[in-house]
């Protein structure tokens, strides 16, 4: 018969049981290798080459039990098994050899290394299996039909999004699969394609690996993975704004001189003297908040919020420098002049108004945190309950800031129709929102004071097993302490020369950018090719300087003491309990100014606006509560300035003060190795992942994984980072790396 007019094969559906054996017909008899034998006898002892060998004999169906004992295989013709081939199949189709005839995509088929197994689903595509842990008691969640994959032709940016958030909301709201409970041990695909993101591009859920349906992404344990970590993953550090800490500063001077000058207008008028003081306080306060408005409205990373934050405060700060410069003026005339009072008007009115920008700032705030908190609401299954604390504690103190700035703007408005006669409406009232606002605050730093304090007594409980373990080894307390010395020193001196290296770098591309345009002879370009070479000297003197100190480091590795990677959980538990230990007394410093706050809102209730006792306690409170960031900014000058020294084999006073091994760059480098080492102690829990068939080994394995699973997350709470936040980041290393080096950070400074 011609080929044209071969009969078709049949296509009618069959039974699952008539379609395997109808597979198992098609096989090639080949006898069973003795390795394969053993096997199917004992799947506990498959190796990786057995399991190919079952493969190659009788499929994947027939190896399911070896690899993914927990979860049940779909159907041949599960849409699921479908999609998973599609999808695999265009991601490793590209510049891959063509596979031989006979060969059953064999070629194409391999093996994770360091996974527990390996399976592919169908002769050209691949799916690999990566077993991951899960975190917290879940279900898995089987849609009909799994979503559809993305990057459809011709779609925009916003569709593509929109497509994605609805894929996730399609699992979401899917049938409930199989339950898992926490240390349960899943395969997913370890094929990105198949895994679904939401429209941020964030992973939502991961397509389980020879099963139907799909597991959350943030249930379990990211950082299993062997993909490295870059050293330039983004990191947020220290950030001292100078000038807005001077705007607030004067601004809370500002804010008590207003309050002396209404208790003096209304017990028979205000020095000169006083009022003057106030004016200068008052312009520059405005000068400095038009300055930060600007500032922050043109940033280019600026969010809408901040842009409408910043246009209300530079209103605010506009209205300050008008009402100073009226208050200034009505100082030249007499009181019952008709220029003093429209002076005193034009600056009750411009009093009034900064106060109604100030309020809608406030109303602004308070809008976002309960936006953020709907949002928070919505994706609570990977938010911390921590989260909904801050939010909340934001949204109350800025509703008050707000109902507080609704009766100061009455209250200016009033006194503007009256000419600027000061009034005493809402005296009785405003005192009171100062200590609803302090108490918030206070019950705000009073959670985070008591989280910190165990935080710090857990890392150094857990210090004295970390120095047990080591002297297991036979390391001495002085031997540990000397090692620990030397090697923070080390790492503190390279990310300093590290530092100065690519400061100077961008230097040297300015001044080639300089010589570049000059003509090509003359005495200009002379001196700045000279300029340019001495760079280019000063750049390798510190290049230089940074590879002996790295052979150094490698030459006395382990010296008469333990190495790096051996210290590297006492180095991470004993910086987490010093950076625990100085929140607890920062808090402690914050929450005793709040106290203040609210006594000196007592004695004004008492006494009156302006009270002596009053202004005292106010002022106390606001220097005490503002001197903590200047404090540290300074002492972090000093300690840069000092390793800038030692680097250069220069010393100063600067050395003889400060500790040139916490500057700002070492600082960093240690936040984010601390971050590298925490996702490394995640990332060895696969290593503990029981595979004993004896139950009572299995029972001992799981037990030492629950240990170690209880360690690593310790270290993460230490962190400041709550295990959900740092999940859901997964499986972006580097977004995990800037996720905890962020909250080391805030943990350190806030």
């Amino acid at each position: 018969m011609p080929p044209d007019h071969q009969p078709r094969p049949d296509k009618t559906p069959k039974p699952p049981a008539q379609r395997e054996e109808q597979k198992l017909a098609h096989l090639a008899p080949a006898p069973q290798t003795a390795e394969a034998q053993r096997t199917q006898t004992r799947p506990g002892s498959a190796s990786p080459r057995g399991v190919l060998a079952l493969q190659r004999r009788y499929g994947n169906r027939a190896v399911k039990s070896l690899i993914q004992p927990k979860l049940e295989v779909g159907a041949a013709d599960d849409p699921y098994e479908r999609e998973a081939d599609r999808v695999a199949d265009r991601v490793v189709r590209g510049p891959v050899a063509a596979t031989p005839p006979g060969d059953g995509g064999l070629a194409q088929r391999q093996l994770l290394t360091g996974s527990q197994g390996a399976v592919t689903n169908g002769a050209g595509g691949l799916v690999q299996l990566k077993r991951a842990i899960v975190n917290a008691s879940t279900t898995t969640r089987v849609p009909r039909f799994p979503p559809p994959p993305p990057g459809r032709p011709g779609a925009t940016a916003e569709e593509e999004q929109q497509s994605r958030n609805n894929a996730v909301k399609t699992i979401e709201k899917s049938p409930k699969g199989q339950p898992l409970e926490k240390l349960a041990t899943v395969d997913v695909a370890d094929n990105e394609a198949l895994h679904v993101k939401d429209g941020a591009g964030n992973l939502a859920w991961y397509r389980l690996a020879g099963a139907a349906g799909y597991i959350k992404a943030t249930k379990v344990f990211a950082g299993l993975t062997t993909a490295p970590v870059a050293d330039d993953a983004a990191t947020e550090g220290e950030d001292f704004d100078q000038t807005g800490y001077a705007g607030t500063m004067v601004t809370r001077v500002d804010d008590l001189l207003v309050e002396k000058i209404r208790s003096d207008n209304l017990a028979g008028g205000a020095k000169t003297s006083v009022v003057a003081g106030e004016s200068a306080t008052w312009a520059a306060a405005g000068l400095l908040g038009m300055a930060v408005s600007m500032r922050d409205l043109f940033k280019g990373e600026a969010s809408a919020w901040d842009r409408v934050n910043a246009a209300l405060s530079l209103g605010n700060a506009t209205y300050g420098v008008v009402g100073a410069a009226s208050q200034a003026a009505s100082l030249a005339f007499a009181s019952d002049s008709s220029q003093y009072k429209e002076a005193a008007t034009t600056s009750a009115w411009a009093y009034g108004y900064a106060d109604m920008f100030s309020t809608l700032a406030s109303a602004v705030k308070t809008i976002k945190g309960i936006v953020d908190l709907v949002k928070l609401v919505a994706n609570r299954k990977r938010e911390p309950k921590t989260a909904f604390l801050a939010t909340g504690g934001d949204i109350l103190v800025n509703g008050l800031e707000t109902a507080k700035g609704v009766l100061r703007s009455i209250r200016g408005v009033q006194e503007a129709l009256n000419f600027g006669t000061t009034g005493t409406a809402f005296m009785s009232v405003l005192p009171g929102f100062d200590i609803a606002i302090a108490s918030v605050k206070s019950i705000m730093q009073g959670y985070y004071l008591v989280v910190s304090a165990v935080e710090w007594y857990r890392m150094n409980q857990h210090q004295d097993v970390l120095q047990q373990e080591l002297a297991a080894k036979h390391y001495t307390k002085p031997q540990i302490q000397e090692a620990l010395k030397r090697y923070k020193h080390e790492e503190a001196m390279a990310a300093k020369l590290t530092q100065l290296s690519a400061e100077t770098q961008v230097k040297i591309d300015a001044q080639t950018a300089v010589v570049a345009k000059l003509p090509e002879a003359g005495p200009k370009r002379e001196a700045a090719t000279q300029k340019l070479t001495g760079l280019e000297a000063k750049k390798a003197g510190y290049d230089q300087k940074k590879r002996e100190l790295d052979a150094a480091s490698q030459a006395d590795e382990g010296r008469d003491g333990p190495t790096r990677a051996e210290l590297e959980e006492m180095d991470l538990s004993s910086d987490l309990a010093l950076a625990n230990k100085r929140r607890v007394t920062r808090q402690s410093v914050h929450i005793g100014a709040n106290l203040a706050q609210i006594a000196g809102a007592i004695a004004t209730l008492v006494s009156g606006p302006g009270a002596p006792a009053a202004l005292a306690l106010k002022l106390a409170a606001a220097g005490v509560d503002s001197s903590l960031p200047l404090f540290r900014w300074l002492k972090q000058k000093g300690r840069d300035t000092a390793a800038k020294n030692v680097a250069k084999g220069e010393t100063g006073i600067s050395n003889r003060i400060f500790n040139a091994d916490k500057t700002t760059a070492a600082k960093m480098a240690a936040r984010k190795k601390q971050a590298v080492v925490i996702l490394m102690m995640v990332q060895r829990l696969n290593d503990l992942m029981p595979n004993s068939e004896d139950p009572v080994t299995q029972a001992a394995q799981m037990e030492t994984l629950k240990t170690q699973v209880k360690r690593v997350e310790m270290y993460i709470s230490a962190s400041g980072c709550p295990p959900e936040r740092l999940y859901a980041a997964a499986p972006d290393a580097g977004k995990q790396v800037s996720v905890l080096v962020k909250e080391l950070s805030r943990r350190e400074l806030a």
